[in-house]
């Protein structure tokens, strides 16, 4: 979250304004030598020695945004 300056504001003619960065499922961090531990529907998979399900990661999402006022 970024709040922008003031001189920018005034010249804006608002009273706030930010702007913000998000994101889900950026990265994980876990000793599972598959793709994504949270993904697989077999229970043995890679940890028993198995092979992995070769399912899809999660999805990783970004989002950009503002919030203002006048």
């Amino acid at each position: 979250n970024y709040q922008l300056p003031k001189s920018l504001l005034n010249k804006l003619k608002i009273s706030h304004c930010s702007v913000y960065l998000s994101g889900i499922n950026l990265f994980a961090i876990t000793k599972y030598p598959g793709a994504d531990p949270e993904v697989g529907d077999d229970p043995y998979s890679l940890i028993g020695g198995y092979s992995d399900v070769a399912a899809y990661p999660a999805v990783r999402q970004y989002g950009p945004g503002m919030r203002s006022g006048f």
